[in-house]
């Protein structure tokens, strides 16, 4: 038995759920009658399948357990469609490449009781590797992807873009085109495995959150279309024993963006 703390802001109310098979909770979203809805995986030993998790506001839950069509794969991200029900991300590892690890891409439709109505895995074009972290959010009619890539024809970490519809049909997969010589982003091996992706407050685009432990944290900046228009750098304090250091490594620095005051951005 796992005890789960789950700090809800309902009544500034707190339970420690136990739950069974060793849960994993990596995203969870709050529905209209303030119902967390998580998403993970749960295991037993080497073996783990996709769950979620419906807990309600007086502490009681349910677990939705996928371990017949979808084995060793881990959910990360739900996010609520138009229509009312929910679309669920998840990466299945296939394999590794050096010390990146190789992943299939797996979508799913859930609806207002968990039911899976759709399931999609996708892989990467031969020339690509998909790593095992991703972002999504719902812009109006349209879901939209970005996951960290790797390949023989790009330099480094660089990011795809997937689009799908609210039914959870892929309509575009965006990969990066980038060179070596041509690193349109200014450095090489930028951090995407703990990216953000996020619309940006004026409606002109999207932004990337990466991370480049030895720099800084970066701003990828998109217009609509998802082509890349700037990298915004902010740089790690110039002084020990911050900079350049293990210590300061941004994973708990870049958790969220939000507008500023003259229409920028802040953290």
């Amino acid at each position: 038995l796992l005890s789960l703390f789950l700090p809800m802001m309902l009544g500034a109310q707190q339970w420690e759920i136990g739950l069974d098979n060793n849960p994993v909770i990596n995203g969870g979203v709050m529905d209209e009658s303030e119902t967390a809805i998580l998403v993970g995986y749960e295991y037993d030993g080497d073996i783990y399948h996709a769950a979620a998790f419906k807990i309600y506001e007086d502490g009681e839950y349910e677990v939705f357990s996928f371990n017949k069509e979808y084995k060793n794969i881990s959910l990360h991200n739900i996010v609520r469609l138009p229509d009312g029900n929910y679309f669920v991300s998840g990466s299945e590892d296939i394999g590794s490449s050096g010390n990146n690890n190789i992943c299939d891409i797996h979508v799913m439709i859930l609806d207002d009781n968990l039911n899976v109505i759709k399931h999609e895995k996708h892989s990467a074009d031969e020339n690509f590797i998909f790593g095992d972290q991703h972002d999504i959010i719902v812009d109006d009619d349209k879901v939209i992807m970005v996951c960290e890539t790797f390949g023989d024809n790009i330099w480094g970490r660089k990011p795809t873009f997937l689009k799908f519809d609210i039914d959870g049909e892929l309509q575009d997969c965006m990969y990066p085109t980038y060179v070596e010589e041509d690193d349109s982003y200014g450095y090489n091996h930028i951090d995407f495995s703990f990216n953000q992706l996020k619309k940006r407050p004026d409606g002109s685009g999207y932004v990337v959150i990466a991370k480049y432990t030895g720099t800084g944290m970066h701003l990828l900046m998109y217009d609509n279309d998802l082509k890349f228009q700037d990298n915004i750098r902010i740089e790690h304090p110039d002084n020990e024993p911050y900079y350049n250091s293990p210590l300061y490594n941004d994973y708990g620095v870049c958790s969220d963006l939000w507008p500023a005051d003259a229409g920028g951005y802040g953290l």
